[in-house]
């Protein structure tokens, strides 16, 4: 039997208890965690839960355990604060103690789970995957960014068969597993964005989001330049102060800076960033309202290499003159880079602003439309897809 065949059969009671909740006039409760607040892909399918008389959703708090304990308090509490800022009616479970350095579990509050994120590396044992695949709770998941690059679909290829439901953002997720699990959602992360209406100023705003792989062989992907341009990136401000710059980092590149260049060395480069007027720093939060208000990106982060092409404005990616790089990407991934302006040194950075941003010479725009077109899927309505999805399971269930 297939694994995930196997993994239905053995949800097929869990389903059919949960119909019996609601015939029972019970709510079927569906746990989301969430590690960093930065990274909550079913955002808005938590959203129209509350709001559906099926479900009681609720937000579980988890601490990331991989990264000692002041990145792990930092994150954690930050996390807290933003979902009960954001969420105050929602119900929060917080699976840690700060005061007693005490974890706590909360699988058995859970009918359905959804995961954040599927890195067991980074929960505590107890709300770890196979704590859900064991109890026979059922997990659906969509990852967190598109399948950009060769790690993250060999990730998914060895992770799939244990979600009750798998959903696909991209058409080659779908032609890699051809799994009875697999849904193609869309990309769901992304469907509140046309609800945002932009916040203009009258000036130019540029996003610079490096991403956290800057050590070479650190691990699977290693498409970071940060520390080939972080001089430029310093200097930006003040070479172009009619711009306003969102400096965006990778939740995880502090932690990473802080042991190439030491934690004085980091500190005082974000000092300097913060000298300028004209820069905002954003550690984390949801970032489509940023997208919205922007008129560009630069960049090194996978996810944002398909996620930025729908707000079709001109993205470009930092790189260098290494083509070995190339192969670390997908299909998918080597399209979104078409479509985008690529940096090799620091003149193409400038010359980007300058020609692209300022004066609208912009050669690529019917690159991105075209892409775009080839990834809305279902967009804005792909968290509708996924709960009416659930819904009819639950609602249908297994007769057989």
């Amino acid at each position: 039997m297939h694994p995930a065949q196997d993994c239905n059969k053995r949800y097929q009671y869990a389903f059919q208890r949960m119909r019996e909740k609601y015939t029972h006039g019970e709510k079927i409760r569906v746990g989301f965690s969430v590690i960093f607040d930065s990274v909550f892909p079913l955002r808005h399918v938590f959203e129209l839960m509350l709001e559906d008389e099926l479900f009681s959703p609720f937000l579980i708090a988890m601490p990331d355990i991989s990264r000692g304990r002041y990145h792990m308090l930092e994150t954690y509490i930050r996390t807290c604060a933003s979902l009960q800022m954001h969420y105050p009616n929602a119900k929060l479970v917080r699976t840690y103690d700060p005061k007693h350095d005490s974890f706590f579990e909360a699988v058995s509050a859970c009918d359905l789970y959804c995961p954040a994120n599927p890195y067991d590396a980074m929960s505590h044992p107890d709300m770890r995957l196979d704590s859900f695949f064991n109890k026979y709770i059922p997990v659906f998941y969509t990852p967190y960014g598109p399948s950009v690059s060769n790690a993250s679909l060999k990730f998914i290829c060895n992770s799939y068969h244990k979600f009750w439901r798998f959903y696909a953002q991209a058409k080659i997720e779908m032609d890699i597993l051809k799994s009875d699990n697999v849904r193609f959602s869309g990309f769901a992360k992304l469907d509140r964005m046309p609800e945002i209406i932009k916040n203009s100023t009258g000036r130019k705003k540029i996003i610079i989001a490096p991403h956290h792989s800057i050590f070479a062989g650190q691990n699977s992907i290693t498409y970071g330049h940060f520390l080939q341009y972080s001089d430029l990136i310093s200097r930006l401000p003040q070479i172009f102060p009619s711009i306003d710059f969102i400096f965006r980092p990778h939740p995880l590149l502090l932690c990473n800076l802080n042991k190439f260049w030491g934690e004085d060395k980091t500190v005082a480069w974000l000092a300097t960033m913060r000298k300028n007027g004209n820069v905002k720093i954003q550690f984390g939060g949801d970032f489509l309202s940023t997208f919205v208000d922007s008129d560009a990106l630069i960049h090194d982060c996978g996810s944002f290499l398909a996620e930025y092409i729908f707000t079709k404005k001109p993205c470009l990616y930092m790189w260098d003159y290494d083509n070995d790089l190339l192969e670390q990407f997908s299909i998918l991934g080597k399209k979104c880079l078409d479509a985008h302006y690529i940096a090799y040194e620091e003149s193409h950075i400038l010359r980007f602003i300058n020609d692209v941003v300022i004066n609208g010479h912009d050669v690529m725009r019917d690159k991105r439309i075209n892409l775009f077109h080839r990834l809305d899927h279902n967009y804005p309505n792909c968290s509708k897809f996924i709960m009416d999805d659930i819904k009819n399971e639950i609602l249908d269930s297994y007769h057989n």
